[in-house]
């Protein structure tokens, strides 16, 4: 069995993660590609993303919430100690975009597997945490 140091895993989950989200944003985005290029053909959209944007964070729990118009993605990092937590980022997509996100992430787990094996979930019957926010 291999081990790593804390701050080594998580450097490899948040890379782990950068790396799905640039999968999930290539697989959705060549979608909207397609659909700004029929609207403006010719047109190429640029995205500005500093370096810290680039770099990403690390999340270990999300919380999804939806009304007839909206899915809210919350975005959240659990302290180790369990007792505390932040809101790192608040998304919030049209129903349409949040489909794509969710076949563009099924897609990336599908190829994940194939090449690393199935991913293990915690178990069932473990604790549910509560988890609420303050301000």
């Amino acid at each position: 069995m291999f081990c790593i140091g804390h701050n080594e895993k998580m450097r490899a989950i948040a890379a782990w993660t950068r790396l799905c989200y640039l999968e999930v944003f290539r697989s959705v985005s060549r979608w909207e590609r397609t659909q700004m290029e029929e609207q403006r053909p010719g047109q190429q959209v640029q995205i500005k993303a500093d370096e810290k944007e680039l770099q990403g964070v690390y999340s270990n729990l999300v919380m999804i919430h939806h009304n007839l118009e909206e899915f809210t993605l919350n975005f959240i990092y659990i302290f180790p100690n369990g007792t505390q937590g932040k809101l790192l980022q608040s998304m919030i997509v049209s129903p349409g975009h949040a489909k794509r996100i969710w076949r563009a992430l099924g897609e990336n787990l599908a190829r994940y597997e194939a090449q690393f094996g199935a991913i293990k979930e915690a178990p069932e019957g473990g604790p549910t945490p509560n988890v609420g926010f303050v301000q």
